[in-house]
């Protein structure tokens, strides 16, 4: 008979007689009362185990939305008018016929950007939680993203060396 996930010392039922103490129960206890103290704390729960029932309401939110998603597709395919028209197949540009290929290659200093603002916009996704919760997580959270600021920092200056981010 195993242990839940997360059980500390204090979870197993110690002081309830009806749980019936075998010889492994006991030994699993001593152990656990022994490593009870060196437990990591796993805020706010202590020691509870994750009921996955909680997380039932978000499950049938999915699949509701996937039903009525994939249901609405599955309904319009027979019913919709289907008439091919050269028109239709054309690239449109505000009104006017298409000159030139729509296909064009952009220039790879677009991507550069792109990847910049992405590379910044998930610096910025990690910042805002920690700062909401510098309090609570104390020097190692302060340190941890001192470390990763600066690891940021560190390739933005080699970019900067490399001339990656000039425009001509």
């Amino acid at each position: 008979m195993g242990l839940p996930f997360f059980v500390s010392a204090r979870t197993t039922g110690r002081d309830n007689p009806q749980i019936p103490r075998s010889r492994e129960h006991t030994l699993t206890q001593r152990t656990l009362t022994r490593t009870a103290r060196h437990h990591i704390q796993c805020w706010p729960y202590e020691g509870t185990p994750v009921q996955l029932s909680e997380y039932f309401p978000v499950l049938l939110f999915l699949v509701v939305a996937l039903l009525i998603g994939g249901g609405l597709l599955v309904i319009a395919k027979p019913i919709r008018p289907h008439r091919p028209d050269m028109a239709k197949n054309s690239p449109y540009e505000c009104g006017f016929n298409a000159f030139g290929d729509a296909r064009k290659q952009f220039d790879v200093r677009y991507y550069r950007v792109a990847i910049f603002f992405i590379v910044f916009d998930i610096e910025l996704a990690f910042t805002l939680p920690w700062a909401v919760a510098i309090r609570d997580i104390g020097w190692p959270g302060f340190i941890a993203m001192m470390f990763f600021l600066f690891i940021l920092a560190l390739g933005f200056a080699y970019e900067w060396g490399k001339k990656a981010l000039d425009w001509e």
